[in-house]
């Protein structure tokens, strides 16, 4: 934070979490990120990056925030464009395919499922029809900005991030619209689950940051709007602020961890 105020840094990269740890950091340091900085761009990877998300940080930065998707296996293979409305894919270096999940087989375009990747110049560790584990679905039509190669949408979540409680499949980022619809819970949640005997249940865990006379009422109304988007009931919890990295043991890190399964 201090190389970044006093180099005037105008471009950040690291995952949208991050961005938004960092500007926590700098108002404890006695900074206004949007004032006291120069950043024009910050590009995401490494983690979905949520419509929330995107609005918190360029609400906060002051800044554009870009979308990006990569792996360690591919490199950076797309890129988002001005328009912020989806991932390029480099056509000429990469072909991409959604499949199913569960049988291997091509789905047809605007179908979500698991992005396999095909490599046409990686020499060293050439990839051919290889399974990312991300899901993902391809965006039909041409971009506005005129590029002419295809476009996915964000990465929703990993095939192994995919839950399955009660026989209802969710992904973590499913249910970032509910938390944040509200404006008195962080940014931080966590989803426990567990068994008892042949049932499931699952709670989902937030930091409450409104009034503490209207707690009970937001955490009623947030359980109920969960059910109605999820389908399945979820006990909620609201919790202080700072307290579910302390629950997981993790003072700072790059990527947030969402799950914890105590299933098995």
């Amino acid at each position: 934070i201090q190389i970044a105020h006093d180099w005037g840094t105008t471009v950040m990269g690291c995952t949208g979490s991050y961005m938004l740890h960092l500007a926590e950091v700098a108002k404890k340091m006695g900074f206004d990120p949007r004032r006291d900085f120069k950043i024009r761009i910050s590009f995401h990877t490494a983690e979905p990056l949520t419509p929330q998300m995107r609005k918190d940080i360029e609400e906060i930065w002051g800044c554009k925030a870009y979308n990006n998707y990569g792996s360690v296996e591919t490199g950076a293979p797309t890129y988002e464009c001005e328009e912020q409305d989806g991932l390029h894919i480099s056509e000429d270096a990469y072909i991409f395919e959604i499949v199913d999940p569960e049988t291997g087989k091509p789905l047809p375009e605007g179908e979500e499922g698991e992005l396999v990747v095909t490599t046409l110049f990686k020499e060293a560790a050439p990839f051919i029809r290889y399974r990312i584990g991300d899901i993902t679905s391809f965006i039909p039509g041409q971009c506005a900005c005129g590029r002419t190669y295809r476009r996915m949408n964000a990465i929703r979540g990993r095939v192994d991030d995919m839950i399955k409680v009660k026989g209802v499949a969710i992904y973590p980022t499913d249910l970032e619209p509910s938390i944040a619809k509200y404006e008195v819970f962080g940014r931080e949640y966590l989803i426990t689950l567990w068994k008892e005997g042949h049932r499931e249940f699952i709670k989902v865990s937030v930091e409450y940051v409104g009034p503490e006379q209207e707690r009970d009422e937001y955490r009623k109304q947030l359980a109920l709007d969960l059910r109605a988007t999820l389908g399945l009931h979820c006990e909620v919890e609201a919790l202080p602020s700072d307290t579910i990295k302390t629950i997981l043991k993790t003072e700072q890190r790059i990527k947030y961890k969402r799950i914890l399964d105590l299933r098995k």
